[in-house]
């Protein structure tokens, strides 16, 4: 049930990203450019963190733990 509002969630903050890049385009060879290039990396981690907050909070993705402990129970 959680997991279309995540993923349509990361579809639109994904295309809001690229959008973005696009947009500040024009300030690659400006002094404006290194503002640009930090603001849309700490948006990426932002959304890249909050998505995968919620995957885990809805338990939609294993813990790292858990697929580890898993894999060497396998071997």
């Amino acid at each position: 049930m959680a997991v279309h509002p995540i993923e349509s969630g990361e579809q639109w903050a994904s295309q809001a990203l690229q959008l973005n890049a696009k947009a500040t385009q024009w300030a690659r060879d400006t002094p404006f450019a290194s503002i640009f290039d930090t603001q849309w990396t700490f948006a990426r981690k932002a959304f890249e963190s909050s998505t995968a907050m919620a995957r885990q909070m809805w338990q939609l993705e294993p813990k790292a733990e858990e697929t580890a402990e898993s894999t060497q129970s396998v071997d």
